[in-house]
């Protein structure tokens, strides 16, 4: 099959109005055209691609030495935001708690009150008696 008569195919396919002879026909052509590109063991280990172009990057920008201080900050970063949420757990626990425990309150009863305005004072010793003071 030629490519004019794949692209063809392909148009057919795309638009709905290919018959199951012609997707047959077409699905086969892809097949044929994978088996010839197939790629060496050293192409198809994508991880290690991936790790060398990353690598590649980082030394023709000139980054490869900042980027551990780069992995250090966003480690104290993400260590300060876990900080913070426990902290606000925290105090927010011990508030949630606190409120719900009863205070009681504590009442004062008098039972003489003194009058204001007076010009003298009085002692009272632990006997009972009592001395005026002028």
């Amino acid at each position: 099959m030629t490519r004019a008569e794949a692209i063809q195919l392909f148009e057919k396919y795309q638009s709905g109005s290919a018959s199951s002879e012609e997707k047959l026909l077409l699905e086969n052509w892809y097949h044929q055209e994978v088996l010839q590109q197939k790629l060496s063991e050293t192409e198809a280990d994508f991880f290690a691609l991936k790790d060398q172009i990353w690598s590649g990057v980082l030394e023709r920008t000139g980054i490869a030495g900042e980027l551990s201080s780069v992995k250090v900050l966003l480690l104290w970063k993400k260590l300060t935001i876990a900080a913070s949420v426990a902290l606000i757990i925290g105090i927010g626990g011990y508030f949630v708690h606190e409120a719900g425990k009863v205070q009681t309150e504590q009442i004062v009863v008098y039972t003489k009150d003194i009058q204001p305005g007076s010009n003298n004072a009085t002692l009272t010793l632990a006997n009972g008696k009592k001395n005026h003071i002028v």
